[in-house]
């Protein structure tokens, strides 16, 4: 797993959610799955956001049917989850917003639904001005 992120995002103070369409548009990162191992019946998911108590930081992402997740709160595809098969490589668009400014780390994961198991995961850095 690979990601994209800029150097600096705008604060934002009351993120709300995009539609699909607005994430599409204007996406601020984006993050690329690759595997060499197929996998099936899993998810993405946002985890251990390191951020100042109180700060919030949203992370959204489209899926080609329209649908918008919250990637920290919900994971990212079908609740059964979805087929990662060899040599697959796939770029999602990201909106992240956060409410304060700072440098923020947290663990892109790609998990299996069944057992909550992590397959792959990498770290993901992003600074919001």
């Amino acid at each position: 797993m690979t990601n994209s992120i800029p150097a600096t995002l705008p604060a934002v103070e009351n993120p709300t959610q995009p539609t699909a369409q607005e994430i599409l548009s204007s996406s601020n990162a984006s993050a690329t799955l690759t595997s060499e191992k197929e996998y099936t019946g899993v998810r993405l998911r946002i985890e251990n956001v390191q951020k100042p108590e109180g700060v919030t930081v949203k992370v959204w992402a489209p899926d080609t049917n329209g649908n918008v997740y919250d990637i920290l709160e919900s994971g990212w595809g079908p609740e059964t989850g979805f087929t990662v098969t060899e040599s697959y490589s796939a770029t999602t668009p990201l909106i992240i917003e956060g409410d304060k400014a700072g440098t923020y780390s947290a663990d892109l994961v790609l998990y299996k639904v069944a057992t909550g198991k992590k397959v792959q995961q990498t770290t993901i850095t992003f600074v919001i001005e």
